[in-house]
């Protein structure tokens, strides 16, 4: 298993060469693992997408809990869903781990319904995402969180493997 961590130090230096290769590896696998149906990001939103997630997984779905009811603003309304975890790119996660993640409901979203909920069609126990985690939420505290609008918070995956795996 392939595990990258993208990073830069404080002062803006980039990464070296060798992790700048690694990433785009990485890019490049979670691109062509996931439905472009449901999942068009740049590159560049993919990217930072792995810098800014302390945790990146390929998940599979077990349940989908409902949803508080509302959508953020004063307060984060949140939807849980339980994923396990089948491969770790990132972070401190083992393998069949069971995830319980707080996806905040942000209105408008993709993966979003029309109303204050995640899009029942799109999390459906059995179906794979690659998850890009945070894990702390202003006003939430620690826990495992995916922002409703980050444009990489959640991609479906269509393919059995990626491709450096």
């Amino acid at each position: 298993m392939l595990r990258v961590t993208c990073s830069s130090d404080r002062t803006g230096t980039a990464a070296p060469l060798y992790m700048r290769g690694c990433c785009m590896l990485l890019l490049m696998g979670i691109l062509m693992a996931c439905d472009s149906s449901v999942s068009i990001v740049a590159g560049t939103a993919l990217l930072d997408g792995v810098k800014d997630a302390e945790i990146v997984v390929r998940a599979e779905i077990l349940e989908v809990q409902p949803s508080v009811g509302f959508w953020s603003g004063y307060l984060a309304g949140t939807q849980r869903v339980t994923y396990r975890a089948i491969r770790v790119y990132k972070g401190q996660v083992a393998e069949g781990e069971e995830l319980a993640v707080d996806h905040i409901l942000v209105g408008g979203a993709p993966a979003e319904d029309g109303e204050p909920r995640l899009r029942p069609d799109l999390f459906l126990p059995g179906r794979q995402a690659i998850l890009f985690i945070r894990t702390e939420f202003p006003g939430l505290g620690k826990g495992l969180y995916v922002v409703g609008d980050d444009p990489v918070g959640v991609l479906f995956v269509r393919g059995k493997d990626l491709l450096f795996e």
